[in-house]
């Protein structure tokens, strides 16, 4: 049985206070969790050195313990999928409530924006350019601004 674990006690600050926070990292690999949940991927302030170095070293192995998918979450909308993706590359899991649930035509259109940002980024498509072909992601570009935009992760 796979376990995803979430810490709801750290927040960024208290993340951020922990170097690289190794407790965490290595109670997942302990418990064989699959995935850990990174929540400041989204709106959250965090400093965005120490966010990509705990996920990439979720990947590591350990010793005989398997590695751990990253799971970035926390208020990311498709418009952010890009800037993720680049960051932490394709072996992820994307935590997506909001972003899914509150598109405006619904969850099933959030689903759809999701799965053609993850798309057209994979294919190395601008997401501007993939809406003009698809409504549900032209939606969500219009309903959410890229919190990434003009920065550098």
């Amino acid at each position: 049985m796979s376990t995803v674990l979430e810490f709801p006690g750290m927040n960024a600050e208290s993340l951020a206070a922990s170097g690289y926070v190794t407790w965490p990292l290595l109670a997942c690999h302990l418990s064989d969790a699959r995935m850990w949940s990174l929540a400041p991927a989204g709106g959250a302030s965090f400093l965005p050195a120490k966010f990509v170095a705990v996920a990439k070293n979720l990947t590591f192995p350990l010793y005989h313990m398997k590695p751990t998918f990253p799971m970035p979450s926390g208020g990311i909308s498709p418009t952010m999928v890009p800037q993720v993706m680049k960051d932490l590359g394709p072996e992820i899991v994307i935590g997506t409530g909001g972003g899914i649930h509150a598109h405006p035509r619904g969850p099933v259109a959030g689903a759809r924006a999701f799965r053609q940002a993850i798309d057209a980024t994979m294919q190395g498509i601008p997401l501007e350019q993939a809406a003009a072909e698809h409504e549900a992601l032209r939606i969500a570009l219009e309903e959410w601004v890229d919190p990434f935009k003009g920065l550098e992760m």
